[in-house]
C-alpha cells in the first residue's frame, strides 16, 4: 500500500473516531448543558414555510452587503455574528449556533437578547 493512500485511510478512520465520540459526549453531556436552548426549538418548525428567509454568516463578504435592505426581512444569523455590529443593524429574529465551543463562548450575549 502506498504511503498516501495509507495516510489518507488513517486520515479518514481517526474523523470517524472523533465523530462517534463528539455524537457520544453531545448526548451524555451537551445535550443536557443547552436543553434549556434546544427544546424551544420544536416551536420553530416550519413557522415561515413557504416565505424568504435570510440566513446570514459572518464571513469577511458580509461587509460587502448593504444590510439595510435586509431589516424587516426573516433573517437567521449565526454563530459569532451575535457578537458584531451586524446583528444590531439587521435585528434578526432569530440566531442558530451550529458549534458548542461558540455557543459557550457565546451563550452571555444569547441570554441578553
Amino acid at each position: 500500500m502506498e504511503l498516501i493512500e495509507l495516510n489518507r485511510r488513517s486520515n479518514l478512520l481517526i474523523c470517524k473516531l472523533l465523530n462517534i465520540y463528539s455524537r457520544i459526549n453531545y448526548f451524555a453531556v451537551d445535550r443536557w448543558k443547552f436543553r434549556t436552548f434546544t427544546k424551544k426549538n420544536v416551536e420553530l418548525k416550519n413557522i415561515h414555510a413557504g416565505e424568504t428567509v435570510y440566513i446570514i454568516g459572518n464571513g469577511p463578504s458580509v461587509k460587502k452587503l448593504d444590510l439595510e435592505k435586509l431589516k424587516g426581512k426573516h433573517i437567521i444569523t449565526v454563530n459569532k455574528s451575535i457578537s458584531t455590529e451586524m446583528f444590531k443593524i439587521l435585528e434578526p429574529e432569530y440566531h442558530c449556533v451550529i458549534d458548542r465551543y461558540i455557543l459557550n463562548d457565546t451563550i452571555d450575549a444569547i441570554k441578553k437578547v
